[in-house]
C-alpha cells in the first residue's frame, strides 16, 4: 500500500505518516514565509540558547555505547524528517544489523551498524512542533528499531527548520533524555561535545539561523573542550550548513567557523597574557547538512592521488575498498543531506575553495589559508541532475510540474485569467467597448498590436532602472518570468479573439477554458524557464519543484583503535513506496517494506583520514581529562 494508505492505521502506528512537502504551493509558501519572517524577528529580540545556559551539560560521556573491540562506528543523517516513504527507508537502512552497499569498482562493502547516530540539522519539514517531529522523523525512527530496545547514542543539531518556532519542540525532543527507538538522547542543549577515544573529539556546534555563537556556547566549549586540547588532538566538527560552500558567492559566509576554530580549537587564549596559543590539535573532518546533496572538499597539497599510504589499517568489513585515493594528513569538509528531503543539485559548486577566503574580513585574524579542492565524487551529478529535471517538462511524467504541485497548477490557472482580464481591458479600453465586446468585435492585427504596447512598456521600464544600476538581483529572472507569462495570456487572448465559436460564449465560460489553459500552458512555459535558467534564484527551484524522493543516504564513518577515521558515503537510488503492515505484540503495528529494501551503493570509495595532519614538532597523544573520557 501506498504511504497514503497507512494513515488508516495511525492509531496502531502511533503516528500518521505524512506526504512530502510540495514547496511550489502557494499556501504551504505563505505559512512557511510566515513562520520564517517569525522565527527571524523572535531571534533578533530573543535567543533560546541564552536560556539554555541553566540547563547543566558537560561533555557527554558515550563510552558505554562504544563496542567491546575499541571501534566506534558512526552514522551521520541531515535533512530528514519530510516524506514518509524516504525518512522510514532510509531510517530502516540505518537499522540494518549490517549493512551490505555495491562497491565503485564492484563487489560488496558490508559495513556494521552503527552505535552512535548523529542528527545533522532540518529534522522535520516544514516548520518545526510537536506534532510533526513524531508524525516526520520520531514516528519513523521509532518504527524502524522495531522492539530492538536502546543500543546506541544519538546526538541532535537543530538546523533551520528546526528553528522556526525557537527550538522548543526540539528541545522537547532530544534534550530532556528520551529514547527515539533504538538510540538514546543525551544531550540536554541545542549543541554538543564527546571525546570518542584519546585523540579524538565531536563537536556540534549551533550556529542558530547563520548569527554569531551565542556566549554560554561558547562558554561551554571552552570548559569541555577548548582547556582539554593538546598536541595531536583530532576534532570532527558538525555544523548545520556548509557555509564553506558559500564562500564563493559570500566571503565571510564562513566567517562565524573561522572564529570559532581559530579562537576554540586550533587556538586557545591564554587567562594571563590574553593571547592566542596553540592547542596543537586539528579540525580534520568539517560535515553538514542543509544542502540536499553530497559533496566533499579535500585540502590541497598534501598529496592527493598517492592512495592510502603505507601502514593505514584497513576498516573492518568483508569487501572493503583501499581508499579513494584521499591522503590520510589531508582535511575534509563534507556536505550531506541525503536524509529525507527532496534531491538539490550540485551545479553551483565551486571547484576549488580557499578557507576563510582572502577577501574575507577575518582575513587578519586567522593563522592562514587553506586550499581545498572539490573531490571527484558529487551526488548528483550535472548530468543525472538534467535528467531529471527533462522530467518538469514531460505531462505523462508523475514529475510533471503541475501534477507534481497541484496547488501550483491552480495558481497558474488564477493568474491567468488576472493576466487574460487585464490584456482584454487594455483592449476594451483602446476599443470604447466592453470586455466581452471587445472579445467579440476587436480584429487580430489591431490586437497584436495593442499587446505590443502592453509588454514594452514593463520592459522598457525595467531597461531604464536597471541602466540606473538600480535594478535588485535576479530581478531579469523575474521580469523574463512576466514576459514569457504574458505571452501565453496573450496568446490566449489571440486565440479566443480568433475562434468566433469561443468568443460568443459568455465570460465566466471564457475565463473557465482561460484558467484551464493558463493552468496546462502556463504551467509547462514555467517548466521550461526553470529547465532552461542558469543556477541562481529561478534556476533553484528545479529541483525544488520536481521535490524528487529518490537518492536518499546518508555516511557511516568508522572509527578504529589506532585513531584512523574513514568515511563511507551510501546512497540508494530509490526508496521504499509500496508498504505492507506487520503486526507487533500489544497491538502495534510496524510499516515494512513489500518488496525489501533498495540495495544502497557507495558514492566513492572510502575516505580515509589519519588522527593528525601533517607532522608536527611535538606531537603526540593527549589523555582524556579524568572523568570525561
Amino acid at each position: 500500500m501506498r504511504s497514503g494508505e497507512l494513515s488508516r492505521f495511525e492509531s496502531a502506528l502511533g503516528f500518521r505518516p505524512r506526504g512530502q512537502v510540495r514547496w511550489l504551493s502557494p499556501p504551504e509558501l505563505v505559512r512557511s514565509g510566515v513562520r520564517v519572517l517569525v522565527a527571524q524577528t523572535f531571534a533578533s529580540f530573543a535567543d533560546s540558547r541564552e536560556t539554555q545556559a541553566v540547563m547543566p551539560q558537560e561533555l557527554l560521556g558515550v563510552d558505554r555505547f562504544r563496542g567491546a573491540d575499541g571501534h566506534w562506528w558512526i552514522d551521520f543523517v541531515a535533512d530528514l524528517g519530510d516524506g514518509f516513504d524516504a525518512t522510514h527507508t532510509v531510517a530502516m537502512q540505518l537499522c540494518r544489523p549490517r549493512l551490505a552497499a555495491t562497491a565503485p569498482g564492484g563487489g560488496t562493502v558490508e559495513l556494521p551498524t552503527s552505535q552512535l547516530l548523529i542528527l545533522g540539522g532540518d529534522l522535520v519539514y516544514p516548520t518545526a512542533s510537536s506534532p510533526a517531529y513524531e508524525d516526520r522523523m520520531v514516528g519513523p525512527y521509532r518504527a524502524a528499531s522495531g522492539e530492538s530496545g536502546v543500543q546506541a547514542a544519538l546526538l541532535a543539531l537543530p538546523g533551520n527548520h528546526d528553528w522556526y518556532d525557537g527550538l522548543t519542540a526540539f528541545m522537547r525532543m532530544f534534550g530532556q533524555g528520551e529514547a527515539v527507538g533504538r538510540w538514546q538522547t543525551l544531550q540536554s542543549r541545542s549543541y554538543f561535545a564527546t571525546q570518542l577515544q584519546p585523540g579524538w573529539w565531536l563537536v556540534g556546534l549551533d550556529s542558530q539561523l547563520g548569527s554569531y555563537i551565542d556566549r554560554p556556547q561558547l562558554e561551554y566549549f571552552h570548559q569541555a573542550v577548548t582547556v582539554h586540547l593538546g598536541p595531536g588532538d583530532a576534532i570532527i566538527l558538525c555544523a548545520a550548513s556548509p557555509t564553506w560552500a558559500s564562500t564563493a558567492e559570500d566571503p565571510n559566509a564562513f566567517n562565524s567557523l573561522t572564529f570559532f576554530e581559530e579562537n576554540y580549537l586550533v587556538n586557545r587564549r591564554d587567562p594571563a597574557t590574553g593571547e592566542l596559543e596553540p592547542t596543537g590539535a586539528t579540525v580534520r573532518l568539517r560535515i553538514s547538512g542543509d544542502k540536499h546533496h553530497y559533496a566533499r572538499y579535500e585540502e590541497k597539497g598534501q598529496g592527493q592521488g598517492q592512495g592510502q599510504g603505507q601502514g593505514q589499517e584497513q576498516s573492518p568489513g568483508a569487501g572493503v575498498g583501499a581508499g579513494s585515493g584521499a591522503q590520510p594528513t589531508a582535511g575534509q569538509l563534507v556536505t550531506c543531506g541525503l536524509g529525507g528531503a527532496y534531491l538539490m543539485g550540485t551545479d553551483r559548486l565551486a571547484p576549488e575553495l580557499v578557507l576563510p577566503p582572502v577577501e574575507s574580513r577575518m582575513r587578519r585574524r586567522t593563522t592562514g589559508h587553506t586550499p581545498y579542492a572539490l573531490g571527484p565524487a558529487v551526488y548528483p551529478t550535472r548530468a543525472e541532475a538534467r535528467a531529471l529535471h527533462r522530467r518538469l517538462l514531460n505531462p505523462f511524467d508523475r514529475h510533471w510540474l503541475p501534477l507534481r504541485n497541484p496547488w501550483f497548477g491552480f495558481w497558474m490557472g488564477a493568474l491567468h485569467v488576472v493576466l487574460f482580464l487585464v490584456l482584454a481591458s487594455g483592449i476594451a479600453v483602446s476599443a470604447r467597448l466592453s470586455v466581452p465586446a471587445a472579445i467579440r468585435s476587436t480584429d487580430l492585427l489591431e490586437a497584436l498590436v495593442i499587446l505590443g504596447w502592453v509588454y514594452a512598456l514593463p520592459v522598457a521600464v525595467f531597461t531604464v532602472i536597471a541602466g540606473l544600476r538600480r535594478a535588485p538581483p535576479g530581478s531579469w529572472q523575474a521580469l523574463l518570468f512576466l514576459v514569457v507569462q504574458l505571452a501565453v495570456s496573450g496568446g490566449v487572448l489571440l486565440l479566443v479573439i480568433g475562434l468566433a465559436e469561443v468568443s460568443r460564449l459568455p465570460l465566466p465560460a471564457v475565463l473557465g477554458a482561460v484558467a484551464v489553459a493558463g493552468c496546462l500552458v502556463g504551467s509547462e512555459a514555467f517548466a521550461l524557464h526553470l529547465v532552461l535558467s542558469p543556477p541562481g534564484t529561478i534556476g533553484d527551484l528545479k529541483m525544488t519543484g520536481l521535490a524528487y524522493e529518490g537518492g536518499k543516504g546518508f555516511v557511516r564513518m568508522h572509527l578504529s583503535p589506532d585513531g584512523t577515521l574513514t568515511l563511507y558515503p551510501l546512497v540508494m537510488d530509490t526508496v521504499v513506496s509500496d508498504w505492507e503492515i506487520r503486526a507487533e505484540p500489544g497491538g502495534r503495528a510496524i510499516p515494512v517494506p513489500a518488496g525489501g529494501l533498495p540495495r544502497m551503493r557507495l558514492l566513492e570509495d572510502p575516505v580515509v583520514i589519519g588522527r593528525t595532519g601533517p607532522a608536527q614538532p611535538g606531537e603526540g597523544t593527549h589523555d582524556a581529562p579524568e572523568g570525561r573520557s
